[in-house]
């Protein structure tokens, strides 16, 4: 088997735990990524069966931002949702490999600028000063006077939208959720609305800029819209098999 090792590298534990990972599967082909390469000598990934990322979920977006290969996720870091096993269940990583179940997580996109398996968000470049936003969806229009607007995914539903006050949404709902960010109109509560729609948004007033996943993309200036969809693509995670 091809297999791909993504760690982060900030902490002495994750590569202590990828130098054991590599002892554990010498018998297969072993591929690194980039930041590892300084720590192992080996190639750098390119076509595997499966990527074994150790870190938590920062690592895990930065991994699928990067790569579309399946993930087998370690937990090293202070949240890992996304995260299947723990440091000390690497021994069970064989079975796994051997025998698993595959969860297809749903990712977003704005055209032009990149996916995200999280959430996009579009807020006012200013953080002391509130914007107006212009949302569209389904046959709805709306305008929210705040801080900013996240739509997200039901994977990315526990992340910044439920700190907004967003629900919490199951795996494997076909739904979208559009989250105001401290909104001055208490009017607009979160949306959950169906993965097929598109969320166009515009920025009213104020200059803004977009991230998807945390990583900044993109300014847009007063006037300018994005577009956020379902992508046609999805995130693969190899998970134990169910007894």
């Amino acid at each position: 088997m091809r297999i791909g090792l993504v760690s982060r590298t900030d902490r002495e534990e994750a590569i202590q735990l990828a130098k054991e990972i590599t002892d554990r599967f010498s018998h297969h082909d072993l591929f690194y990524d980039s930041d590892l390469l300084p720590f192992f000598k080996g190639d750098p990934i390119r076509e595997v069966d499966v990527l074994m990322v150790i870190g938590g979920d920062g690592t895990i977006l930065r991994t699928v931002r990067k790569y579309s290969f399946p993930i087998l996720a370690v937990k090293v870091g202070r949240h890992g949702h996304l995260c299947e096993i723990s440091p000390d269940e690497v021994s069970c990583m064989q079975d796994i490999l051997k025998s698993h179940e595959v969860s297809r997580l749903m990712k977003i996109e704005v055209p032009g600028a990149g996916e995200a398996l999280n959430e996009v968000v579009v807020r006012a470049k200013i953080p002391d000063k509130v914007a107006r936003f212009r949302v569209a969806y389904g046959n709805h229009v709306d305008e929210i006077l705040g801080d900013g607007i996240i739509v997200t995914t039901p994977t990315g539903s526990t992340a910044y939208s439920l700190a907004a006050g967003g629900p919490r949404i199951e795996e494997g709902c076909p739904v979208l959720c559009i989250t105001p960010i401290c909104p001055l109109d208490l009017s607009f509560i979160p949306r959950v609305i169906p993965h097929d729609w598109e969320v166009v948004i515009t920025a009213v007033d104020k200059p803004c800029h977009m991230t998807l996943d945390g990583f900044a993309l993109s300014s847009l200036s007063v006037g300018d819209q994005i577009t956020v969809r379902k992508s046609s693509n999805c995130a693969i995670f190899w998970r134990k098999k169910k007894l």
